[in-house]
């Protein structure tokens, strides 16, 4: 029964691994290649890239990858950024920004800090990541993976496009309001279209918000606080991991439970961050064959934050093990 249920903890582990990718399909050869020339120039320092886009007027297409390692990042180069037809959309729209995360090759280390910079500004957990921006630098859309071939690829671009679409249309409406509560509806529009991982990039449209409702009454005051929050709470779960690896090699699992408890007594953590921590100390438990109390913060961590997306992919495995419970206790029997 165990032994099945090691099954169980090694999918729930490569789902929650950070920096996962997702097993792309069969790779297809381009024929004819394109040659060293009439390939893309990729920048590698997004702030120049964004200087460059406001002088041509181009859009920013930001790819996180894992050149050396990763699948499904392997499968796109190969497979889409290796066309003419992908090559000639992104010379005419975008400047091209590649932030690398090898593992057979060393980047230079102020090349590597910079990266997880911006890795850790935006939040990638997975590779590959596009992220498209405007001229000014925010983002509007997200493409994750890799696609069958160029030609989804570029209708998936053309679906990203509608949402900058949809999005200036509004900002245009806020110049032509009549008046503040006018204005204000049509910056919630806009800000509706993008992503909300996205509002704290849009840090002039957030103060003119609050501005304008000082009342708060959609929502979005202390969005660029709440996103900092996040952002140094996940910063302190990847050490939390980093830790947790560390004293896993020494055979050191007991210290993993005692290092996550104490992660987990803090009263800050925001929702997202204890629903991880709680999926962790499972695993533990499970690796300690102390099953039932790995069922126990499943469904923690499924209370902790039921709305997520992390949460529906938990209730699969918490039936899964109730099963395996059942089974064991019948067996008993």
């Amino acid at each position: 029964m165990y032994t099945a249920y090691l099954t169980h903890t090694a999918l729930l582990l490569s789902m929650m691994t950070c920096m996962a990718e997702t097993e792309p399909p069969k790779a297809v050869p381009v024929n004819p290649p394109l040659t060293t020339a009439e390939s893309l120039a990729w920048h590698t320092n997004l702030e120049k890239a964004i200087a460059r886009a406001q002088k041509e007027h181009k859009d920013i297409y930001l790819e996180f990858t894992g050149t050396d390692w990763c699948p499904g990042c392997i499968h796109l180069k190969n497979t889409v950024q290796a066309t003419v037809d992908f090559r000639d959309r992104a010379r005419s729209n975008y400047i091209c920004v590649l932030i690398d995360f090898p593992r057979k090759t060393k980047l230079p280390e102020q090349q590597a800090a910079y990266n997880e910079e911006i890795r850790s500004r935006y939040n990638i957990t997975s590779f590959p990541t596009v992220l498209l921006l405007d001229e000014q630098g925010r983002p509007y859309a997200t493409l994750a993976g890799s696609s069958k071939n160029v030609a989804e690829y570029l209708k998936r671009l053309d679906e990203a496009q509608t949402i900058k679409t949809t999005r200036n249309t509004a900002f245009d409406e806020v110049s032509q309001a009549s008046g503040d509560a006018e204005k204000l509806q049509a910056l919630h529009r806009a800000m509706q279209t993008v992503s909300p991982a996205f509002h704290p990039c849009y840090p002039d449209i957030l103060k003119e918000i609050e501005r304008l409702d000082p009342q708060n009454t959609l929502g979005y005051n202390g969005t660029e606080a709440r996103a900092n929050i996040e952002k140094q709470q996940r910063k302190d779960y990847e050490t939390l991991l980093d830790e947790s690896r560390n004293a896993y090699r020494a055979g050191k699992l007991q210290t993993c439970i005692e290092l996550t408890d104490k992660f987990l007594s803090r009263t800050d953590l925001i929702p997202p961050i204890r629903q991880k921590a709680l999926i962790q100390q499972h695993t533990n438990y499970a690796m300690q064959k102390d099953l039932p109390k790995a069922l126990q913060y499943l469904k923690d961590a499924h209370a902790a934050d039921p709305d997520s997306k992390e949460a529906k992919r938990i209730v699969p495995f918490i039936e899964n093990l109730e099963q395996h419970l059942r089974e064991d206790h019948s067996d008993e029997q």
